[in-house]
């Protein structure tokens, strides 16, 4: 195959703990009630969506699911009242921010030497299936260096570079 297109849905991130358009708003409460001083901003969020409730007299609408409420949040914005986005804009960068989980090595991390490539980005192996992923998009390989192969500088120990052979094209549709 020289070209390939993967089409990725909302389900490609959910199974990383990133909420998804049904959960995503309980996903916030949890998270501002887990901190409400940090997260005080959602306050002014939650009231507005809870406004929104009227307009469920008028068409079915389903408030908890994300999607629906920025919709009502543009038609409300084309009718009347401009600039209610930049709270939302910050409310979902923050809610996505903090369920990201964290994807990097770690220096203390221990990768057994016959088995590394399971273990290069952690030990939940979800995460180390989307590393390979990503960096197979990217054209990229990690190789273990032999001269550091019983190295704790996982930077030594290991090399994320191009691919020595010749890959396919990839190309990536995101339904998000």
């Amino acid at each position: 195959m020289d070209n390939v297109l993967y089409f990725l849905g909302a389900g490609f991130s959910a199974p990383f703990g990133l909420p998804v358009m049904s959960n995503f708003l309980q996903m916030a409460k949890d998270q501002y009630f887990s901190n409400p001083d940090k997260y005080e901003s959602f306050k002014h969020v939650f009231e507005e969506i809870r406004s929104y409730s009227v307009s469920t007299g008028y068409f079915a609408g389903d408030l908890f699911n994300i999607e629906e409420i920025l919709s009502i949040l543009e038609m409300r914005n084309q009718i009347a009242e401009k600039g209610q986005q930049k709270p939302f804009i910050d409310f979902i960068v923050d809610v996505i921010s903090y369920h990201t989980p964290e994807f990097r090595m770690s220096p203390r991390q221990v990768i057994p030497s016959g088995n590394w490539s399971q273990h290069l980005w952690g030990n939940n192996q979800q995460l180390n299936h989307l590393g390979a992923f990503v960096a197979c998009l990217l054209k990229m390989e990690a190789r273990e260096n032999q001269q550091y192969r019983e190295s704790d500088d996982l930077e030594a120990r290991f090399k994320v570079l191009p691919y020595s052979l010749q890959a396919p094209n990839y190309a990536v549709v995101s339904l998000n």
